[in-house]
């Protein structure tokens, strides 16, 4: 991965840059051993 590019991890709505100060978390359920991830967005 190079800095600017975009990941789907799958969506229903366009990709759009992430903000300064954005945290998400994805969560995988029915994986086993499977921890949510969390990015902060600087």
């Amino acid at each position: 991965m190079q800095p600017g590019d975009l990941i789907s991890l799958g969506s229903f709505s366009p990709l759009l840059p992430p903000k300064s100060g954005l945290s998400v978390t994805a969560t995988y359920d029915g994986l086993p051993g499977a921890t949510p991830v969390r990015v902060t967005f600087k």
